[in-house]
C-alpha cells in the first residue's frame, strides 16, 4: 500500500466511528469512544500499526494533571511534525487544561477533524474555528 493510500484508509476508518458514542476509556466502534481510545482503534483496523490499548487512566487526570500522559504516548508510535506538512490521516493533539489531552484524526487540515466530544460522539468539526478546538494550543504527528 503507498502512503497515500494508507492515509485514505486511516481517514476512511475514523469516518467509520462518526456517531460513535462517547465513552470515557473505550473503544467500541458504535458503542463508546474517547480521543485517548479513538486513534488506537482507528490505526489498528486499518491494518497500518499496532498499537496497544492506552494503559488505564482517570479521565480527570488527563486534564489536571502536569504530567504529559497522553503526549507520551502519541511519542511512542508518531513523529511530530509543523503545521505546514499536516495531511490527511495525521493527527492533532490540543491543549485542555494543564496538557495536551484532546486528539483528533486529520480528515482535511484544518476544514475537517474526527474526534469524540463528551455529549456529542464522534463528530467531524473544522480544527481551528468551530466549538472548543477554536484557538487552543496545536500539536502535529505522523506515522509517515
Amino acid at each position: 500500500m503507498t502512503e497515500d493510500e494508507s492515509r485514505a484508509r486511516i481517514v476512511e476508518v475514523a469516518k467509520s466511528w462518526l456517531n460513535t458514542p462517547f465513552h470515557d476509556c473505550a473503544g467500541i466502534k458504535g458503542v463508546g469512544v474517547d480521543c485517548a481510545y479513538l486513534p488506537v482503534c482507528v490505526l489498528n483496523e486499518s491494518g497500518l500499526k499496532l498499537i496497544p490499548k492506552p494503559p488505564e487512566y482517570a479521565p480527570q487526570m488527563m486534564l489536571h494533571s502536569d504530567e504529559e500522559l497522553y503526549l507520551q504516548l502519541i511519542l511512542r508510535y508518531m513523529r511530530e511534525i509543523t503545521e505546514a506538512e499536516v495531511k490527511p490521516g495525521d493527527f492533532v493533539l490540543y491543549r485542555v487544561g494543564r496538557t495536551f489531552s484532546h486528539g483528533a484524526i486529520v480528515a482535511e487540515w484544518p476544514n475537517f477533524v474526527i474526534h469524540p466530544v463528551r455529549d456529542r460522539g464522534v463528530i467531524g468539526s473544522h480544527g481551528t474555528e468551530e466549538g472548543f478546538l477554536r484557538r487552543r494550543p496545536r500539536r502535529y504527528f505522523s506515522l509517515f
